[in-house]
């Protein structure tokens, strides 16, 4: 996962610059939507706006797992698709999006 994969460019190049790791929790937070079925990831303000898609593969369990842990942060979306809502607001907007696709993730 991305978080070994920078320990292991650390323990071999020394420091490695943020840009290389925000690009490594990129690829993972795509890698993991592509997985879970998410059909969109929009940023809007100071929110991540997460559209499930029509496979189901998020499930109930996971949402409230992923509640759970992110709290108030976190609001849950109704409509024609359902969704999630995350504040991202801040410097660690990247890094709260790439623990809530893990948590969903586990909780698979």
């Amino acid at each position: 996962d991305a978080e070994d994969l920078i320990e292991e460019l650390i323990d071999r190049f020394g420091d490695i610059p943020e840009e290389t790791i925000n690009l490594i929790k990129i690829s993972e937070i795509r890698a993991l939507a592509g997985r879970l079925g998410i059909e969109s990831l929009d940023q809007q303000k100071n929110r991540t706006v997460i559209t499930c898609g029509d496979s189901g593969r998020i499930t109930p369990f996971m949402v409230i797992m992923a509640k759970d842990e992110f709290k108030d942060e976190l609001t849950i979306l109704s409509g024609v698709r359902t969704g999630l809502s995350l504040f991202t607001g801040g410097k660690d907007r990247l890094s709260k999006l790439h623990q809530l696709m893990r948590t969903l993730y586990r909780s698979s």
